[in-house]
């Protein structure tokens, strides 16, 4: 609730500016909104009735003068169609006296509602106006108006309702003798006679089929394997095996075969005698390439030019005779199933096309239902010429006389005030979250996702009264804080105590630290290292009483406590960055600390949002503490600040929480110091809430 409060009090300004605009909106629209009078009437059409009694069919029932079809066909509904009609609202607009209010016709319009109450014959009408007499005026000429445009139409209707009738019998009759031309032209087309008994002959044919294809792809799928057994055990294809049976039946072929072995025969026997090149061997082998040419072109003649595996024996040529055999099977049963897989899928495109052609003859069947109805209607009509009771516009009768409501219609105050509100809360809402998201306050989360050490929690130290209170026996977060600052091993006994922004606190944490520190024994000066406010000599000074008159700029040590000392400043220096630049910041330090001998350093700096003298003290002191307050820190200052001091190569020892004094928000574990003192990231983090 803190930070909710927190964050709405940061936004005070802009949050005021757009409710005062809200409000100012709303009254605005309070004085100016107009006021509206309706005046309402109730007019009932009586039920009629008539000798006629005709069945349409699917249509209904005609008797006498009305029609009972549905409820679209209500006379009411056609009724209010002709009180709300262009030329009932034309005439009308022309006779209003406000007929320059209204630009067009359609914005007059807008001011009549016709109502029929559900489950009656009675129409509600209501006519809205500025005054209420115009009102009551308007709706009395809307139901005069009304009853002459019905007498009109009446007269017209009688007119020509007998030429009518015989048209439209006419037309009926040519309409009902096409759509019977229709569907026996759609039922020839389609060879549609009985779905349900064309359907169950396809399904049986279609089984069939399936079956009978069954059986062939099984026979193709046998005869197949078969020849793919007697080719991989012939190693020849059928058209292979066509050649060599072809050469086995060649009488020439095999005796140039015969002449050719007993050749290499003689020359095996000759080159065992004699060397290669002797004439006999020589001899012998022209013979045999004589022989073989003429055996290649013998096969060329016999077999073809691509002839590979020219001989076949016994055996092989009854394996090759029914390769031949399996591969004829193979062929004509895939011809077969290739054939019945047509029909099948003729038969199932058939199937397919059934229901859309049912659909399309029952919708035609229909439309001569409707029509054949239709034309029955009409000669019934034609033949009940003396029927009076019959209408199309049944006389009005007025039910309640017209009467202006006591209150007028125009927009309630509450609604307009409930918007206004809603508005209000959803608008600061928005505004909050717009805001916040580009520079939203530092969260707990935001310091453990930025791996942020946090050496503890104290308690809240804003005002003057506090900030001398930590003068007093320091509060157990100092002392907690004081224990873990000693426990940790700095090369420079310097501490830079800063914040992001002003308002955190970090004067009173200075003090309470050092008081703290002196405590435990340890001999502290205070610098104040606010060149611009010197708050830490002005509160100690001018509150506490400490010092007697103003000290100069970084003058010499003051004691305020015992083991406490303050070295001040004074305000308003225009020269401290030039101080700081060339190291005389640091070197007055230096002597302060030697000739003091004192322990620890806690300089007071100024916020860095504020100076930028402040990353030049971190460099000089080496270690920085910063200080944020809960539900106050801006978190991108915050950032901003961490990243300067990273810049400068500031050590930073840890973050500083002023927030409630509530124990629980403490931190709950302690950081371990590491060797050189300060943070280790692999240090386990302190847990701290805001």
């Amino acid at each position: 609730m803190n930070r909710l409060f927190a964050i709405a009090t940061r936004h005070l300004k802009p949050l005021l500016g757009l409710n005062l605009l809200l409000f100012a909106g709303l009254a605005y629209a309070i004085q100016t909104r107009p006021t509206s009078w309706q005046a309402n009437a109730k007019l009932i059409v009586p039920s009629t009735s008539g000798s006629l009694d005709v069945s349409l069919g699917k249509l209904g029932q005609l008797r006498g003068s009305e029609l009972e079809v549905s409820p679209q066909l209500n006379p009411l509904t056609m009724m209010s169609s002709i009180l709300l009609s262009d030329d009932m609202m034309t005439e009308l607009w022309k006779q209003d006296p406000e007929v320059a209010n209204f630009p067009t016709v359609e914005a007059y319009a807008q001011l009549f509602t016709v109502s029929p109450e559900e489950g009656t014959t009675i129409l509600t009408l209501g006519v809205g106006g500025d005054q209420p007499a115009l009102a009551e005026e308007r709706l009395a000429r809307l139901i005069k108006r009304f009853r002459d445009r019905l007498n009109n139409l009446r007269q017209s209707e009688a007119g020509e309702r007998s030429s009518l009738t015989k048209t439209e019998a006419a037309a009926a009759k040519a309409r009902l003798v096409e759509l019977q031309a229709q569907v026996a032209a759609f039922q020839q087309s389609s060879g549609l006679i009985s779905s349900e008994t064309q359907t169950r002959t396809l399904v049986e044919s279609l089984s069939q089929l399936k079956s009978r294809y069954t059986d062939v792809r099984a026979a193709q799928l046998s005869s197949e394997a078969q020849l793919a057994t007697l080719q991989q055990r012939l190693d020849l294809t059928p058209a292979e095996a066509v050649q060599s049976l072809a050469l086995g039946e060649d009488e020439t072929y095999k005796f140039l075969r015969q002449q050719i072995v007993q050749l290499d025969v003689e020359i095996a026997a000759a080159s065992s005698l004699y060397v290669d090149d002797h004439p006999q061997v020589a001899l012998l082998v022209s013979e045999r390439e004589k022989l073989r040419t003429q055996e290649a072109a013998q096969r060329t003649r016999t077999a073809g030019a691509d002839v590979q595996r020219p001989e076949a024996g016994p055996r092989s040529g009854e394996l090759m005779q029914q390769l031949l055999l399996a591969e004829g099977s193979a062929k004509a049963y895939q011809q077969e199933a290739t054939e019945l897989q047509k029909q099948i899928q003729r038969i199932e495109q058939r199937l397919q096309s059934l229901p859309a052609q049912q659909a399309k003859l029952d919708s035609l069947q229909r439309d001569y239902e409707n029509a054949e109805s239709i034309y029955n209607g009409l000669v019934a009509k034609a033949q009940e010429s003396n029927l009076n009771a019959f209408s199309a516009y049944p006389s009005v009768q007025i039910l309640d006389q017209p009467n202006v409501s006591a209150q007028p219609l125009g927009p309630k105050l509450s609604f307009m005030v409930l918007g206004a509100l809603l508005a209000s809360a959803l608008g600061s809402l928005a505004l909050v979250l717009l805001l916040e998201s580009r520079n939203p306050l530092l969260s707990p989360a935001d310091v453990f996702a930025a791996d942020l050490p946090v050496l503890g929690a104290v308690p809240l130290l804003t005002t003057e009264a506090q900030l001398l209170q930590s003068l007093q026996p320091p509060h157990l977060a100092f002392q907690r804080l004081a224990s873990a600052i000693s426990m940790m091993e700095l090369s420079r006994r310097r501490i830079l105590i800063s914040s992001a922004m002003g308002g955190e606190g970090k004067t009173a944490v200075t003090v309470g630290l050092g008081r703290a520190l002196a405590a435990l024994g340890f001999r502290v000066l205070l610098v104040d290292g606010d060149f611009s406010q010197a708050g830490l000599t002005r509160q100690l000074q001018d509150s506490a009483g400490a010092l007697s008159q103003t000290s100069q700029v970084l003058g010499a040590p003051v004691a305020i406590a015992p083991n406490l000392d303050l070295m001040p400043t004074a305000p308003g220096q225009a020269n401290a960055m030039a101080f700081l630049a060339r190291g005389d910041f640091d070197a007055m330090l230096g002597l302060a600390e030697r000739a003091g001998h004192y322990d620890y350093l806690l300089v007071d700096s100024a916020p860095m949002a504020l100076s930028g003298e402040t990353s030049l003290m971190g460099t000089a002191t080496e270690n920085v503490m910063l200080v944020a307050r809960a539900g106050f820190s801006e978190r991108d200052q915050v950032y901003r600040t961490l990243e300067e001091f990273a810049r400068h190569r500031v050590r930073l020892l840890g973050l500083i929480l002023n927030q409630a004094t509530d124990p629980k928000a403490a931190p709950k574990t302690a950081p371990r110091a590491t060797r050189g003192g300060g943070y280790s990231p692999s240090q386990p983090q302190e847990a701290g809430a805001f």
